[in-house]
Formats: C-alpha cells, sequence, structure tokens
C-alpha cells in the first residue's frame, strides 16, 4: 500500500549512545532508512510552505495542496 508521509526536517537528527554518535534520517529520503545517507542535501532547495516528492531517481516535484490539513499540525 502506499502512503504519504509528512517529513518536515532537511537534516539529520543526531543520536548519541555511549560514545557513539549516528545519525538518523529527518528528510526521508535517505536509501538506508532510518540512518542519514546525506540525501537530505537534496531537500535544500524545498520551499518550506510547499509539499514535495521524489521518484525513484531523486528528482523533485511539487505536488497541488489537495491533501487537507497536511502542512499544518
Amino acid at each position: 500500500m502506499a502512503r504519504i508521509v509528512k517529513f518536515v526536517r532537511a537534516a539529520p537528527i543526531a543520536v548519541s549512545v555511549g560514545r557513539e554518535t549516528k545519525y538518523l534520517c529527518g528528510c526521508g529520503l535517505s536509501a538506508i532508512h532510518p540512518y542519514c545517507d546525506g540525501s537530505h542535501e537534496l531537500a535544500t532547495l524545498e520551499d518550506p510552505g510547499k509539499l514535495y516528492w521524489y521518484d525513484t531517481d531523486g528528482n523533485c516535484h511539487e505536488l497541488p495542496d489537495n491533501f487537507h490539513k497536511i502542512r499544518g499540525e
């Protein structure tokens, strides 16, 4: 089943356990989810007020606002 998942971060989330720090994907674009692979660099040009989706080649597409309250809390 396909689903839309809203990610609002354009950067990874640092998590430290003991002396080790891991970076978790915050943008949803990582190929090694839940870990960051640097794919968030694709999201740096996104407008925070718009909704986007990425195809399997990493191409960005803007979505029309047809999803009630998906951009809000």
